[in-house]
């Protein structure tokens, strides 16, 4: 499903090298104000009262954490920084466990997704 959607994106990007160009500065990505701003600009059109894009990286945790997946492969997945002696010893990339955590995740998302439909 999120290869879809990318693949649906990037058509609309047109010519940009940007998966998600600037809509007003040629040869540049969108930037966080702009999205701030977007969604700020449309919350009452989707009849939501408070929403920043933040919100998005919470929910997948919580979502993926209670679907079982193991709370070090969530945290891989959000790119932070384990601290700690162990953090230094372990250089497993944890990219076998992140795909499969986010393969489930799009399945789950996009039953979600369909049956609200």
């Amino acid at each position: 499903m999120a290869l879809k959607i990318l693949k649906e994106t990037k058509k609309l990007s047109k010519d940009s090298s940007f998966l998600f160009p600037s809509p007003t500065k040629e040869n540049s990505h969108i930037t966080e104000p702009a999205i701030d701003r977007a969604i700020r600009n449309n919350r009452e059109l989707f009849d939501v009262d408070h929403f920043v894009p933040h919100d998005l990286r919470r929910t997948v945790a919580s979502q993926i954490t209670a679907m079982g997946i193991p709370r070090l492969t969530v945290s891989k997945i959000l790119n932070h920084v384990e601290s700690g002696v162990t953090a230094l010893y372990d250089r497993h990339s944890y990219d076998k466990e992140k795909r499969a955590a986010l393969e489930k995740w799009s399945k789950r998302l996009e039953k979600i997704v369909t049956s609200s439909s």
